[in-house]
């Protein structure tokens, strides 16, 4: 996903305009750096850490302990439990959030590749889903088999319909079938089956005489047999 692929702003203001004025009477404390709670769930409100989400340059944050011993908080057996005098440190913080509301400074633009947020996210941010990102994807050998026959049969049939064309054919409709023979040559060369562009003849003859089907042929086969029960 690129940055101009993301909402940077999901409640811009001509948005929240057509909201109930309930939803941003208090607009000014999604600002604050404060806990909320609500009876035995305590979660840290962070907008410094999302200040783009405000239409704000990010800076890089500073560390933030989000407290996890308040998400291993067993609540078994504390039916009786007055949270409020539980959680009284966190509700006395949130009395006073006016005094830790953050104010970023207005900035819209695309933070840039060396942007010092940018280098900081990149160091400590796992951007890519796959595990083993780094290596080569390995399919398998049945699934490369199968795309292989395909793409050669797509190869081949498109050969043979170049080879057939008429004179009177329009060149352009030529060409987009030299286009779809090429890009299959393409995709087998990379899958490293280029010699299934061959033809027939080339394939190992059996004992009655015939060419014997290719791995991939017979592993379509295969597949197709499965298909079918």
């Amino acid at each position: 996903m690129r940055p101009d692929q993301f909402i940077w702003q999901p409640y811009p203001q001509p948005t929240i305009s057509f909201l109930p004025e309930s939803c941003y009477d208090d607009s000014s404390e999604w600002y604050v750096v404060s806990p909320m709670i609500c009876f035995n769930i305590v979660e840290w409100h962070l907008p410094n850490r999302v200040a783009r989400q405000f239409g704000w340059k990010q800076n890089i944050p500073e560390h933030a302990d989000t407290e996890p011993k308040l998400h291993k908080m067993d609540t078994r057996g504390a039916h009786t439990r007055n949270w409020a005098d539980y959680h009284s440190p966190y509700i006395a913080m949130w009395s006073k959030r006016t005094q830790f509301r953050f104010l970023g400074v207005e900035d819209n633009n695309d933070m840039g590749y060396n942007d010092p947020y940018m280098v900081w996210y990149r160091d400590r941010t796992r951007r890519f889903i796959s595990p083993t990102f780094k290596q080569a994807y390995q399919a398998p050998v049945e699934a490369t088999a199968y795309l292989a026959y395909g793409f050669a049969e797509v190869h081949t049939t498109c050969n043979t319909e170049i080879q057939a064309m008429p004179q009177e054919v329009p060149p352009h409709y030529r060409n987009i079938m030299s286009n779809i023979r090429d890009n299959s040559s393409q995709s087998l060369e990379h899958v490293g089956r280029r010699s299934r562009c061959t033809n027939t003849s080339m394939s190992p003859i059996n004992e009655q005489g015939t060419p014997e089907p290719s791995k991939e042929k017979r592993i379509w086969s295969r597949l197709r047999g499965k298909k079918k029960t």
